[in-house]
């Protein structure tokens, strides 16, 4: 028990094996066998026929062995047995905590998480209603929330990072993993569930209490998740998760933003430019300034431009929030309260929880390709346990591990940089002092940046998944574009006095608004399905296909999906057991989609003894036009390579009958 490493060698007719206890912890070594030539290393040359431990060897931390015919090589050395300190001589001294690398690495990542800070406060109080009461809660609960969570999340990943530096051999210094407030699940929380839960209660207050519960129970499911992420992995295909992600991507966050960037060009055309120069052509920019930092200037420089000559409207704040201390706040009560919306929100948390685990596993494999190689289910629970105590401190939005890991290593980033970032940021909203930040910089040059990562999100969707697969992650898009055309549909009738949307449905029956909201209702469960279904039909794997149409009988019957009801201008989702009609009927078509892919797959039984017919060619560049053996399985370990010519390999490529198997054996 507690065995971190065995190392074990084998000699001609003995065997040592050294057991360490932790990382980088004590070893201990057992050898038996023959001895008559000292092999063993206890001091006689009798030989062992049970395990016996090597006293020599004690209180050393053996780091690699090897046991010839007659003698044994091991190279171990002393561990350090005080508790490390900061200094001169021990493990981890100051410049591995604090470093040059550090400052650059907290610069570029503060720069991500400031323009966050900046849009919530601007955003997130649009959302509650823009009353002062809504703009109270953002300045004295969202924001030291937020805080709250960072430091929570920073502390636990730095010390992570130390432990596994303990751990580690030799000077390597591990780098904390990124963390913090993902930008696309932000927006995905804003309009799908802060949005529509103060448009149904008209209290902001009420409506920040349903979106603190979503982020809650978005941690609980991370949780549950633990056990089961490579499951998760096996069955849910990569092209539906990157689908579900490029949709939410394209819309909630570019979409919105790149109106608004071309409704102030002035103001923001230049830094978007500068965005894509640094951040997609990685050019250098004077003194080593960070590209989103250049972009904050080249806006702040347009924006002072602008006030003074009006080459358009002034977006820049006018008022400054009073600066003073704004403590986090307990919201236990809030989210107890919240949680009265469960079936409100089930659709939508559900799925982007699944989302954040899939987005957390891809980071931790980006940092163990840069070095760092983290424990999966620890980082997994952290991340869980920030987002929930965040939620208990009054931080309505979920955190997750970030990607650019390798980026702040290659900065030299040691120990201390999210220290440094947790410092500044609860410095700033702790102290109620965003609105500085807004009075200066116009808002349309900020959101270039989260224009930019939207639409690298949705090319790596593209780019990431297996070939062939690009259709699955294209119709996996509709529901998002749907559930984002609903929202701007249903914002407009809501800002224009007469009609409801209600009433346009019924008047205007030709415009398929029911076909709509059917999609944009439970529309990231609905992604996932639709690119799944698709996935494994076009690779004929028509029993996964049965599975994943029977799950979305499941989800229809219970209102995850299709499910809905409107009342004017309010569209509200509907959970329970066969909550409508339509419910009722999506459950039934779905389950006949499923009757007709399992008679599918009974009736392309043969398609695993498939031959493909001989076809002429010639080998090796000479005049022999003997063809190659048909295809069965193992026949190609045999197969003469002259007979593998571009023709033959285009023909099985093309053939109908290959499954996802052959064609990649091909």
């Amino acid at each position: 028990e507690g065995v971190h490493g065995l190392l074990l060698g084998c000699g001609g007719y003995h065997t040592v094996v050294a057991a360490t206890r932790g990382f980088g912890g004590d070893s201990v070594v057992y050898c038996f066998g023959r001895n008559d030539d000292g092999q063993l290393g206890l001091g006689d040359a009798e030989n062992r026929v049970v395990p016996t431990v090597c006293p020599q060897l004690d209180g050393v931390h053996v780091q690699s062995m090897a046991a010839g015919w007659a003698h044994t090589v091991i190279i171990a050395h002393k561990r350090q047995t005080e508790q490390p300190t900061f200094g001169a001589g021990s493990r981890i001294s100051l410049k591995d905590v604090v470093s040059r690398g550090d400052f650059d690495a907290f610069f570029a990542f503060f720069m991500n998480v400031l323009l966050q800070l900046m849009i919530i406060r601007q955003l997130a109080a649009v959302y509650l209603g823009g009353s002062p009461a809504a703009h109270a809660i953002v300045l004295d609960r969202v924001l030291p929330g937020i805080a709250a969570t960072l430091i929570i999340g920073h502390s636990a990943m730095m010390a992570q990072a130390f432990l596994a530096t303990l751990g580690a051999r030799g000077s390597k210094v591990f780098t904390p993993q990124p963390h913090g407030i993902n930008s696309m699940v932000l927006f995905a929380y804003l309009q799908l569930i802060m949005s529509p839960a103060f448009q149904s209660s008209g209290d902001p207050a009420q409506a920040w209490g349903t979106t603190l519960f979503a982020a809650c129970l978005s941690g609980l499911t991370q949780l549950a998740c633990v056990p089961f992420t490579e499951q998760i992995r096996k069955v849910v295909p990569s092209a539906a998760l990157f689908s579900a992600l490029a949709g939410t991507a394209i819309t909630f966050l570019t979409l919105n933003f790149t109106f608004q960037i071309f409704a102030r060009p002035f103001t923001s055309l230049v830094p978007l430019a500068v965005v894509f120069m640094s951040f997609s052509a990685e050019i250098k920019f004077p003194l080593g300034l960070p590209g989103g930092f250049m972009a904050l200037l080249c806006g702040v420089a347009l924006g002072q431009l602008n006030s003074m000559f009006q080459f358009e409207p002034d977006t820049t704040g006018t008022t400054a929030d009073p600066v003073a201390l704004s403590p986090p706040y307990l919201a236990i009560f809030e989210v107890v309260q919240g949680a009265q919306q469960f079936g409100q929100v089930l659709p939508t948390v559900l799925p982007l929880a699944l989302l954040t685990v899939v987005n957390n596993m891809a980071a931790l494999e980006s940092a163990a390709a840069a070095g760092d190689e983290y424990n999966l289910q620890m980082s997994l629970i952290i991340d869980a346990f920030a987002t929930i105590g965040g939620a208990f401190l009054g931080c309505p939005f979920p955190t997750s591990i970030f990607i650019g890991h390798p980026a702040y290593k290659k900065m030299g980033a040691k120990l201390g940089y999210l220290g440094l970032n947790m410092v500044a940021v609860g410095a700033i909203c702790f102290s109620a002092a965003t609105s500085l930040f807004l009075l200066y910089i116009p808002l349309e040059s900020v959101v270039t940046v989260l224009l930019w990562i939207g639409v690298v999100i949705t090319a790596q969707a593209f780019t990431s998944i297996p070939r062939g697969a690009a259709g699955s992650v294209a119709i996996g898009m509709i529901p998002a574009c749907a559930a984002w055309s609903l929202e701007l549909i249903r914002t407009i009738f809501s800002a224009l006095p007469g009609r409801t949307l209600q009433e346009v449905m019924v008047a205007a029956p030709q415009l398929y608004l029911d076909g709509l909201i059917s999609i944009a209702a439970g529309y990231l469960l609905v992604s996932l399905v639709l690119s799944a279904l698709y996935y494994h039909i076009e690779e004929r794997r028509f029993a996964a296909a049965a599975g994943w149409a029977v799950a979305a009988s499941v989800f229809s019957a219970t209102g995850m999906m299709h499910s809905y009801e409107v009342h004017g201008n309010t569209v509200s989702s509907m959970v329970g057991w066969f909550p409508s009609q339509r419910s009722s009927v999506f459950c039934f078509v779905y389950l006949l989609v499923a009757a007709v892919l399992a008679m599918a797959r009974l009736c392309s039984g043969l398609q695993e003894d498939i031959s493909l017919p001989p076809l002429p060619v010639c080998g090796g560049g000479g005049t022999d036009s003997t063809p190659p053996p048909p295809w069965t399985p193992g026949s190609w370990d045999s197969l003469d390579p002259s007979h593998v010519t571009p023709e033959y390999i285009q023909r099985d490529l093309t053939n109908p009958l290959l499954t996802e198997h052959q064609t990649l054996l091909v």
